[in-house]
């Protein structure tokens, strides 16, 4: 199994060492000032990756809603705390916000892609930062379990997006859904179809 690990180095030395020896290869991230390096994800995990990656760019662009980005594309949420999400959306009215290397402050959505290495740290650690610094909308989504988890952080706190029928509503973009099928199957569904279906 895939695993996670700290390199027990000081903030300073942690920020430094990610932004300086990092690579697009590596998947690191600061949580409260502890560097993280986590191991390769598996193949399912790349392959809903680009699922969801090519229905949400082509409604966003189709919507011109804001810009998607996706790992290794960093989120600096404070000088404490660095992530790398999976996928992650940023609005109009917020692009301001990306600088040369990285996001400065949190984006309006985030998508963690459960896997054995990061569980542990995307329903623990990250998911109370993502809450306490205000990301609008989170979803936890696991393709090897079929579980898809769904939150909504209108106020201090994430509340859970409860699934209607088959099918989840978004909480920041009026219109879309997802049906659960479609998660469930992704590997044999196609995207672009769904994304034309959904504007």
């Amino acid at each position: 199994m895939a695993k996670s690990g700290k390199l027990g180095l000081t903030y300073k030395r942690a920020a430094e060492y990610f932004f300086e020896k990092s690579t697009e290869d590596d998947y690191w991230e600061v949580i409260d000032g502890e560097l993280i390096m986590h191991t390769p994800v598996a193949i399912i995990h790349q392959k809903f990756a680009l699922f969801l990656l090519n229905i949400l760019t082509y409604y966003i662009r189709s919507k011109g809603l804001g810009e998607l980005y996706y790992n290794p594309a960093v989120v600096r949420l404070d000088e404490d705390n660095l992530f790398e999400p999976d996928i992650f959306f940023v609005s109009q009215e917020n692009l301001f916000r990306i600088k040369e290397q990285y996001l400065d402050g949190a984006p309006d959505l985030i998508i963690e892609i459960l896997s054995p290495s990061t569980a542990e740290y995307d329903k623990g650690w990250k998911f109370k930062k993502y809450e306490a610094f205000h990301v609008k909308e989170l979803w936890l989504l696991d393709p090897s379990e079929k579980q898809w988890e769904f939150y909504s952080n209108a106020g201090k706190r994430f509340q859970r997006i409860e699934i209607a029928g088959d099918e989840f509503k978004s909480s920041i973009w009026e219109g879309f859904f997802l049906m659960m099928a479609w998660l469930d199957n992704f590997d044999k569904e196609d995207p672009f179809e769904i994304a034309r279906r959904l504007i």
